[in-house]
């Protein structure tokens, strides 16, 4: 018997019947429009049952970022069953299946005849809908369950803040086994909007995707946003485009003036996969600061640690962030616990220093994390972009962070690094950091607080 107090219609139904023949999909794979996707899906639904996949079973499958990947997810929610996207540079995807907790791994996904598929299933609130894996930037990836519930009314409340109409398209360049290009998804589905969406994340495609007038929405995370801003025209964007979601990490102060300088309307936002995407989302183009929670969630700080409750959160969710919370309940991330740096007994945060380092003429980016040391159990090190050809020294940066800085929170390790290491997101892969920074010899001991 299904409650129907606590369960939803088949929202690509609900697109159809409003907007049959607008674009669903557009992709480097073809166009779908509503009409034309639900027949897809049910042809891949038909397909699927016919392989065995049942209401209820975690489907994986190895996504190649096209609008054929989104059929298959559609079919699998068609099914009542829950997707497990798998990215397509994964290793061992079977592996990564497993880890997922999949029931079925696909090799292939078939289609059959629409005519043999079921009827579209209900979605109970409470039913899982998606598994995703986090980022893994600081180790080992956490599978999150996310059910219908969270993901409607993260939708939801994101339309809320950003606005999002009918006639809108959302640039997809984030990988659709995140929970950042995912959203998207749903986002559109639930507004019987357009998707479009890129295989790969080209700077020149996105630029003039983000000046043709076509793109109202986009989502990036800053190492994205870095390599866009510089390659756009001084006139700016198309003014079409009303949002530039910012998220996955904390964007620099100097990226996100540089972003409003050209016109762009970003929208910083803080969130992660617990959440289904963003917790607390400041409107386009307003100049960085506090962020207040998306409607639906509600943000508190213990100990400075940062809990989001509600919804969306599926109730509460205890983050690695630290931060702070002001009396009208808005936002601010100061960095992640798991990255604090405990050296000798102080509580070091790596973004003050990365902060400095940035000041520097030479230094374009900067990456501080803390690598284990047999005195004082971590000491801070630095990893940094130049921003041109000039390297100082260790020596030379050291004695600038000495004019800033307390000397214990002075980096004993510095490496100059052509690109930084970043996972499929985009993010930075702090892991990576720490090994090649645990490598770099010691300029001087600094650690004595």
């Amino acid at each position: 018997m299904i409650d129907w107090a606590q369960t939803l219609p088949h929202p690509l139904l609900a697109a159809r019947a409003s907007r049959g023949g607008a674009p669903a999909i557009v992709a480097d794979d073809g166009e779908w429009t509503y009409e034309r996707l639900v027949q897809a899906v049910r042809a891949r639904a038909a397909g699927l049952q016919a392989l065995g996949v049942r209401p209820d079973q975690r489907i994986a499958w190895t996504l190649r970022q096209l609008g054929d990947d989104l059929v298959t997810l559609h079919a699998i929610g068609w099914l009542g069953a829950c997707a497990a996207p798998i990215a397509r540079d994964s290793r061992d995807p079977e592996r990564d299946a497993e880890h997922l907790g999949a029931d079925h791994f696909l090799t292939s996904a078939p289609d059959g005849e629409p005519e043999d598929a079921p009827p579209a299933s209900p979605w109970p609130l409470s039913q899982p809908r998606w598994v995703v894996a986090t980022s893994g930037t600081t180790g080992t990836p956490k599978v999150i369950e996310l059910t219908t519930g969270q993901l409607v009314f993260s939708a939801m409340g994101s339309a809320m803040r950003l606005g999002h109409l009918p006639g809108d398209r959302w640039l997809g360049v984030l990988p659709l086994h995140h929970v950042g290009g995912l959203s998207i998804v749903m986002r559109c589905l639930l507004s019987a909007s357009t998707v479009e969406l890129h295989a790969r994340f080209e700077v020149d495609r996105v630029v003039e995707a983000l000046c043709s007038g076509r793109v109202t929405q986009i989502s990036l995370v800053p190492t994205m946003l870095d390599r866009i801003v510089p390659r756009l025209p001084q006139r700016g964007a198309s003014d079409r485009l009303r949002v530039v979601l910012v998220g996955g990490a904390k964007p620099g102060q100097a990226l996100l003036e540089a972003a409003l300088a050209k016109g762009l309307p970003v929208a910083a936002t803080w969130g992660m996969s617990e959440t289904a995407s963003q917790a607390a989302t400041l409107e386009p183009g307003v100049a960085p600061t506090s962020a207040p929670p998306l409607p639906f969630l509600e943000v508190l700080c213990e100990a400075e640690r940062l809990v989001v409750r509600g919804p969306a959160a599926a109730g509460t969710v205890l983050t690695n962030d630290r931060g702070a919370v002001d009396g009208l309940g808005r936002v601010r991330v100061d960095g992640r616990l798991d990255q604090t740096i405990i050296s000798g007994g102080e509580n070091i945060d790596p973004e003050a220093i990365a902060a400095v380092l940035r000041q520097h003429p030479d230094v374009l980016r900067a990456y501080v994390v803390g690598v284990p040391d047999s005195v004082y159990g971590e000491r801070p090190a630095a990893a940094l972009i130049a921003g041109g050809d000039r390297q100082p020294s260790a020596q030379e940066l050291r004695a600038f962070c000495r004019e800033s800085l307390p000397r214990y929170m002075v980096p004993d390790r510095i490496l100059w690094l052509s690109a930084e290491p970043v996972n499929a997101l985009g993010k930075i892969r702090f892991a990576d950091l720490k090994e090649w920074l645990r490598r770099v010899e010691r300029s001087e001991d600094d650690g004595e607080p």
